[in-house]
């Protein structure tokens, strides 16, 4: 298998724009044993191949949280954070420490999962934040298919999609149950994120592999739009599309992703390897 070299490491470490912190939020109560075990088998390899066969080197820094439900529902834990690291065999064992357990009624400690990663875990200035949720079952606070209360931490559907955007993150969700579906695409659309439903057991590893190669994807074609936008300061969207042979669409939106983590005011020699 192919391994990131140490000088593909150090050049994605000083250009902010190769910063890519990914959070994971994973429900680990009883009934998600099946995609545990499916994730300690192929999460760090995909994060390896993608990495390594990225078109542009990338700084990857991985985090868990996995939550699981309120007393009396669950006793064990509600939330537990493993926090931001570049060495993707911790993230192995971080995997294989998760032991689906608990639960107990439908609705989950999401809204905890979510806040949990964004006040919990140290994300960096000016790097690409993206969480995944993964899970079978919708959030406290949530009836129907629309939001409803809050959950017993007080939180809502609406402060959880707050606070992402406060910190900039976008949230993806990926649905193990049609129960999940209504509310994870909610929280992720909010964010700018989209959903998968993924109710088969292989389609969940397909769908979380097809979201981070995306990631990958999106970091490589920003740095184009960053370079065009130092070339060409004055040009319009329209103009700048033309110069990469791009959609106006995906290149206004590139803008913005840019324009969020303040890396387009950023001089060159602040933010590039020459």
């Amino acid at each position: 298998m192919a391994r990131i070299t140490k000088d593909k490491t150090a050049v994605a470490a000083i250009d902010p724009l190769n910063h890519l912190d990914l959070a994971f939020i994973v429900d680990t109560t009883g009934s998600m044993g099946p995609f545990i075990d499916a994730a300690r088998q192929h999460t760090v390899a995909t994060l390896r191949r993608l990495t390594s066969d990225s078109a542009r080197p990338v700084d990857l820094r991985t985090a868990v949280v996995e939550y699981r439900d309120h007393p009396p529902q669950d006793m064990s834990f509600v939330t537990r954070e493993y926090g931001f690291t570049n060495e993707l065999p911790e993230v192995q064992k971080v995997i294989a420490k998760l032991k689906p357990d608990g639960g107990g009624d439908m609705p989950e400690a999401v809204l905890d999962g979510i806040h949990s990663s964004c006040r919990s875990l140290e994300w960096r200035p000016y790097s690409r934040r993206t969480a995944i949720l993964i899970g079978d079952a919708p959030p406290h606070g949530w009836r129907g298919q629309t939001p409803h209360g809050a959950c017993a931490c007080g939180e809502t559907v609406d402060s959880a999609t707050a606070v992402l955007e406060q910190q900039r993150i976008v949230l993806y969700a990926v649905g193990l149950t049609s129960a999940a579906d209504a509310s994870f695409m909610w929280l992720a659309r909010a964010t700018g994120g989209s959903y998968v439903a993924a109710h088969r057991g292989h389609d969940a590893i397909d769908a979380l592999e097809a979201l981070l190669a995306r990631e990958f994807a999106e970091l490589d074609f920003d740095s184009r739009v960053r370079d065009g936008h130092r070339k060409y300061p004055e040009a319009t969207v329209d103009e700048l599309a033309a110069v990469l042979d791009s959609l106006p669409g995906r290149v206004a939106v590139s803008l913005s992703r840019l324009g969020r983590r303040g890396l387009l005011a950023m001089e060159p020699a602040a933010s590039a390897v020459h």
